[in-house]
């Protein structure tokens, strides 16, 4: 019972933090900063 309580408040405080990130508009950030590790990666730029 107190694991599934741990597994439920984890999921719960994760949702929230995507939700607060989404609603600073992170979003563009992280895609911009994956597009740029990608494509150094790639030795494109």
């Amino acid at each position: 019972m107190k694991k599934t309580a741990v597994r439920v408040a984890l999921i719960v405080v994760a949702v929230a933090f995507i939700v607060f990130g989404i609603f600073r508009n992170e979003t563009a950030l992280v895609l911009s900063k994956g597009k740029a590790i990608c494509f150094a990666c790639i030795g494109l730029g």
